[in-house]
């Protein structure tokens, strides 16, 4: 069990927590260190309650040390259900309380903090981040050195604050990590969203470069068991082949793909796309009259 114990100390270390701040109430310092040597175990309701202060699933702290115990996971699993809402009310409040508290104790309790208030600031704009916080979460991904689906989450919640090249540094990070991953498991497509919702924004922004980057990676990369992302990818490519090359054939493709999304309800997705399409279909008509 001693690379149980490495991969604690290694996702402990990418949290910048010393094994004090991991052990406060939960267990004691020298089990924990021994764990982490290899020389002992902790119990199930220990190890949980560790992982969930480092903000990483009993689940995916095996996959990371590729161990396969279904007992693990389908404890964790009933665990997790239990404490896990979606309740906006709730988590207003949870957030509220929260916004009392001057200092936190560990650095997760601050990222699950501004995790759910980026959430809420979706709909909410009392509930803005502040540049100090911008800078905190900024700094956290500089040092991420395993990127759990905590981190990925994080970051997919947060793209809209970061500059462009930091959002293709992070995305290339994703597009490792994946490949690590050999583009298997729920991870993966947890990552491809992350860095779809890059590319969206780097659109937005008119990053092009940026984004035929990212395209290239995935047209190249990307396989056929995750159809729908490449589809996104694929319509992002006919755009910026559209606008390189004035190819009525590539917008009639990208019609039949939206089309495709509304038939099989990705309303959101839908919406975005036919957006962009008219846009590009209204520029055409422009170019057209002032020739």
């Amino acid at each position: 069990m001693q690379k149980l114990g490495e991969n604690l100390r290694k996702i402990r270390k990418s949290r910048n927590m010393s094994v004090e701040q991991v052990a406060k109430g939960i267990a004691s310092y020298s089990s924990i260190a021994s764990f982490e040597r290899g020389e002992s175990l902790l119990s199930l309701d220990v190890l949980i309650k560790l992982l969930d202060r480092l903000n990483i699933s009993i689940t995916e702290f095996l996959n990371l040390a590729e161990i396969s115990d279904t007992s693990f996971s389908k404890q964790y699993r009933e665990f997790a259900l239990t404490a896990y809402s979606e309740d906006m009310n709730l988590m207003e409040k949870i957030v509220n309380n929260l916004e009392k508290q001057t200092n936190f104790d560990h650095v997760q309790e601050r990222l699950s903090y501004l995790n759910y208030k980026i959430l809420l600031s979706w709909t909410n704009q009392e509930f803005k981040i502040s540049q100090n916080d911008e800078e905190f979460l900024l700094n956290y991904f500089w040092n991420c050195e395993i990127w759990t689906d905590f981190d990925n989450t994080l970051l997919c919640h947060s793209i809209n604050f970061l500059n462009s090249d930091n959002i293709l540094i992070f995305c290339k990070e994703l597009m490792k990590n994946i490949e690590e991953l050999n583009f298997e498991g729920s991870h993966t497509y947890s990552r491809l969203r992350t860095i779809l919702n890059g590319m969206y924004t780097l659109w937005d922004r008119h990053e092009i470069e940026k984004c035929k980057f990212i395209i290239d990676w995935a047209l190249k990369n990307i396989r056929y068991n995750h159809f729908r992302e490449l589809s996104f990818f694929k319509v992002f490519d006919n755009f910026v082949k559209y606008r390189e090359t004035k190819n009525p054939q590539l917008l009639i493709e990208v019609e039949s793909v939206i089309n495709y999304l509304h038939f099989m309800g990705n309303f959101s997705k839908y919406e975005y796309f036919k957006e962009e399409l008219e846009k590009l279909k209204e520029d055409k008509i422009k170019k057209s009259a002032g020739n």
